[in-house]
This record gives structure tokens, C-alpha cells and sequence, in this order.
């Protein structure tokens, strides 16, 4: 899973040499509110699910958002 949330974090921002998977999202390069929603919804489309209200305000980073999709 941790892959795909990856590969599909990497369209929408840079990720730099420092970047690990519990660098907030916030912080990478070229990062905002909308390439926030369209990540989710292709990490959806991806894993065919449906993520919750609290699912999503726990995406802040690739860890919690493994971690979320656990859930």
C-alpha cells in the first residue's frame, strides 16, 4: 500500500531527498489544498475505497495516511 500512496503522491509534489514517510504533506514542494483533494481521490480511486470523515483528516502525511486506510 505504502507504494501506491507514494507513486501517487509523486504527481501532485515534489518529492525532495529529505522527504520520508512522515514528512507532512504541507511541507512538500509544490504542495496545496487542491493537489490535497486530488490525491485523496485518487488514492480512492486507486484502492477502491471509500475513505470517512475522520479517514481524511488524518491524511497529514504518507504514515498517517497508511495508517487511516487501516483504519
Amino acid at each position: 500500500m505504502e507504494k501506491n500512496v507514494n507513486k501517487i503522491l509523486a504527481e501532485y509534489a515534489e518529492l525532495g531527498a529529505d522527504f520520508d514517510n512522515s514528512t507532512p504533506f504541507i511541507e512538500l514542494g509544490g504542495w496545496d489544498s487542491l493537489k490535497h483533494v486530488r490525491f485523496i481521490l485518487d488514492l480512492e480511486k486507486e484502492l477502491k475505497i471509500r475513505m470517512t470523515p475522520e479517514q481524511l483528516i488524518a491524511c497529514t502525511s504518507v504514515e498517517n495516511t497508511i495508517s487511516a486506510i487501516k483504519l
